[in-house]
């Protein structure tokens, strides 16, 4: 996604660049914030994006919103959300989600909570992948792994590191099932930390720029 505020504009962005690279052909940029395995995978996502286009080839790049450590569970982010709504109770909602986030390290060692556990992950990535296939049978994929986190996003997250290890396996293998390739982002922003905005987990031109030239040498080398 473009992130003005950090630098990135949309002519930056690596779905922009192969649209360029293939005037003939429609690229649809289906990201969004916050963006997840689970939401790719939603019968809302489906719609709108897969199944009225019947894609030919699909670029996979999720993770990070479903491995990334968590201060609070689902339940409690949504009475959170709730008391926030009520006047007398929305200072009290804020003060403890502030004083939350002051100790987000303690508190994600302590409850070792992601947004989306491993195996479902797997699983949500497995139906998309799916719903893909049967709108097209000939359609085929490119996945983006998560890229190394920065220090400051280890800093705040325990255990952040591996649980990205973790959740890129799972993107390899399903690759390999599927006889997909892997766009190693992760490998590129650990030999190239400057990829990498302050937050130490979105990623900047450079590291779109990395991703465009893999992705454009491999659709090359596919006929398109």
């Amino acid at each position: 996604m473009s992130r003005h505020a950090s630098g990135l504009n949309f002519e930056n962005t690596y779905a922009f660049k192969i649209q360029a690279d293939f005037p003939a052909c429609f690229v649809l940029n289906a990201a969004q914030r916050a963006n997840s395995s689970e939401a790719i995978s939603s019968p809302h996502y489906l719609d709108e994006h897969v199944h009225p286009l019947r894609p030919d080839h699909v670029v996979i790049q999720v993770g990070i919103v479903d491995c990334a450590p968590r201060i609070f569970k689902r339940h409690e982010r949504k009475i959170l959300a709730f008391m926030k709504q009520i006047f007398l109770l929305r200072k009290l909602a804020d003060q403890f989600i502030r004083t939350s986030s002051r100790h987000r390290l303690a508190i994600t060692r302590k409850r070792g909570l992601t947004l989306v556990t491993a195996k479902a992950f797997q699983q949500h990535l497995q139906e998309f992948m799916a719903e893909c296939l049967a709108c097209n049978e000939n359609c085929g994929f490119t996945f983006v792994n998560i890229p190394f986190p920065g220090k400051s996003f280890c800093d705040k997250n325990h255990n952040a590191a591996s649980l990205i290890d973790q959740y890129n396996s799972i993107l390899q293998n399903l690759a390999h099932q599927q006889g997909a390739a892997v766009v190693n982002l992760h490998s590129f922003t650990m030999s190239n930390p400057d990829a990498v905005l302050p937050d130490g987990y979105h990623i900047n031109a450079k590291a779109h720029a990395f991703i465009h030239e893999t992705l454009f040498t491999r659709l090359k080398s596919m006929g398109l």
